[in-house]
């Protein structure tokens, strides 16, 4: 007998540990801005490294390798969270229109 999904959280309810649609959320948003620190740090070694190295070494070759993997990542970590609903666009746009019309 297979189990039909109906969305992502039906599939999540069924692993140990995730309580709520909140918790699994926020720990996306966690993550999120965890690899965005990541790519923050990844970019200051790359400019660390070429000025040591002046150029000759392959150190700024490789931050900017993992920058570009961690930006990988994190680009379908997000698409895959608008998709299945665990991320939601905060409307912050759509407020700002309402209130300039007004």
């Amino acid at each position: 007998m297979t189990r039909q999904f109906t969305d992502a959280f039906t599939l999540f309810d069924t692993i140990p540990g995730v309580r709520s649609k909140k918790n699994l959320s926020m720990l996306a948003k966690s993550v999120i801005l965890i690899l965005l620190l990541a790519m923050v740090i990844s970019l200051g070694v790359a400019m660390f490294s070429m000025m040591r190295d002046k150029g000759r070494g392959t150190g700024t070759v490789k931050a900017l390798t993992y920058r570009v993997a961690i930006w990988a990542f994190l680009l379908l970590l997000i698409v895959g969270g608008l998709y299945t609903g665990l991320l939601k666009p905060g409307g912050s746009l759509q407020q700002a229109a309402i209130n300039t019309q007004q």
